[in-house]
């Protein structure tokens, strides 16, 4: 099984997509075992081919849409489809009953407008606070650092824990990220990021290796980067700290970021290239700005009422 899984993931060019891959199939895990997010568990010791069953799969798709929802579980589940149809190849399932599975078990991919961003501007404002006033140096500039960039890049949370310090240019204000599905983007950076990113260097110092490496006890800087977990972990903890209701989750910095970008007038096109996307289908579904402004901006057209046509036939 753990051969089979690791002939799956190569089939993924970057290394972005099969860290993506493999953190799915944890979060199947733990949603069918009903552990928590902490819970550790082993990919390659889940009877993933039993998934060929039809029933089986069903089974596993209400628990995760249960813990996750609809929108979010449905990548759960494309992850899923992808593997049990490589188990197929691989002879480690029936095909037939993969095909009939797959068949039975389709993913509905909702392309509704999303709804409105929970948290505010003063909420990260707040919550960055929290970070520059934490009684330990290393760790709340780390967390100012890491939670700054992300809102200035709209940079997926693999690509900031992965990022490592030959990756950024602070006299350019750029960094290289490695973007999801293969390749490399140049992200531009804000200037009060620069700021932030320049103090906790003078704290992590210049060595090669991550950008934001986990700490060590008394604060000490370690050598092996943040863990997307570790990071969820941060904003859920700097979400609490600022009494911000429900904590604010990784994705949401990148959600802040495209929906920004698009309130202050920049083209949506441009917006699509600065987060990586590929499709301006995609970059849609992270707006998360509220419906009032979507009715303002075509209240902006110069349509004539009534009034104004009555006063033209005069």
């Amino acid at each position: 099984m753990a051969d089979a899984i690791g002939t799956w993931l190569a089939t993924y060019s970057s290394e972005s997509g099969r860290r993506s891959m493999e953190s799915s199939l944890r979060s199947v895990m733990r949603a069918y075992l009903e552990v928590g997010v902490d819970e550790n568990v082993q990919i390659a010791m889940f009877p993933w081919d039993a998934l060929a069953d039809w029933n089986y799969f069903k089974s596993v798709a209400i628990k995760i849409e249960k813990r996750y929802g609809k929108k979010r579980g449905a990548k759960h589940i494309i992850a899923l489809r992808s593997l049990v149809r490589s188990l197929a190849q691989c002879g480690l399932a029936d095909f037939s009953h993969v095909s009939e599975t797959l068949a039975r078990n389709k993913v509905k991919v909702s392309l509704d407008t999303a709804p409105s961003i929970e948290f505010s501007t003063s909420d990260l404002w707040r919550i960055l606070l929290r970070c520059r006033q934490d009684p330990s140096p290393a760790k709340g500039a780390r967390d100012l650092a890491l939670i700054s960039l992300g809102l200035s890049t709209g940079a997926r949370r693999a690509e900031l824990v992965h990022a490592r310090l030959g990756d950024l240019n602070l006299k350019r204000r750029t960094i290289e990220f490695e973007v999801k599905g293969g390749g490399q983007r140049i992200a531009a950076i804000h200037g009060a990021t620069i700021e932030h990113l320049e103090h906790w260097l003078t704290i992590r110092g210049d060595a090669p290796g991550p950008l934001f490496p986990a700490l060590r006890k008394g604060g000490r800087i370690g050598e092996t980067h943040l863990s997307d977990h570790q990071f969820w972990k941060i904003l859920t903890q700097r979400s609490g700290e600022a009494d911000v209701t429900p904590a604010i989750r990784p994705h949401d910095l990148r959600r802040w970021y495209v929906s920004s970008l698009l309130e202050n007038g920049i083209d949506i096109f441009q917006v699509m290239r600065a987060v990586g996307h590929r499709r301006v289908q995609t970059t849609f579904r992270y707006d998360r700005r509220p419906q009032d402004q979507l009715l303002a901006a075509i209240d902006s057209l110069e349509l004539p009422g009534l009034r104004d046509i009555d006063e033209l036939e005069k």
